[in-house]
């Protein structure tokens, strides 16, 4: 599986998201393909992932809500496994600019955020009860202001 196709899978799997049940274990490995490992001694810890190439995975992990009314959290990333700040060319055919009209397109209210010295941090997106930060990054040095998706986090 390539970026591209990752990418619009995570973004076809967020378009369904409405409750926690959207994000379980079996529905992610309907929405990517891929088996999903869950944690024998936490079966509310599940994950999966795979190659894409020599230097970067990406990462799907999900930790389930409790019953006191804590949210459950998707995470999803794309790792450098150099640990280098490599380019991120090769995973960024689907930009930041893509999620994003997909997203507002799925009805989702997006807005981003500041920290110090008006640093954009992330992007925050909202529909209903579904919150999402995406962190973005530049594709390459030479290619700074091209804005690629790092990680999302999905609280539903």
């Amino acid at each position: 599986m390539n970026a591209e196709e990752v990418s619009k899978r995570m973004l076809d799997l967020i378009g369904k998201i409405k409750t926690a049940e959207d994000i379980s274990a079996k529905n992610l490995e309907i929405a990517t393909g891929l088996k999903v490992y869950v944690n024998a001694d936490n079966p509310g810890k599940y994950a999966t992932g795979a190659k894409i190439t020599d230097t970067w995975f990406f990462n799907i992990k999900v930790i389930s809500g409790s019953k006191d009314g804590k949210a459950s959290r998707l995470i999803f990333s794309f790792d450098d496994q150099t640990h280098s700040g490599a380019d991120m060319t090769s995973i960024c055919k689907v930009d930041f600019d893509a999620y994003k009209k997909r997203l507002t397109e799925f009805g989702f209210q997006s807005e981003p955020y500041y920290g110090e010295h008006n640093r954009l941090i992330y992007w925050n997106f909202s529909r209903g009860k579904v919150e999402l930060q995406i962190s973005i990054r530049g594709e390459s040095d030479e290619n700074v202001k091209h804005n690629c998706v790092s990680m999302i986090v999905i609280d539903v």
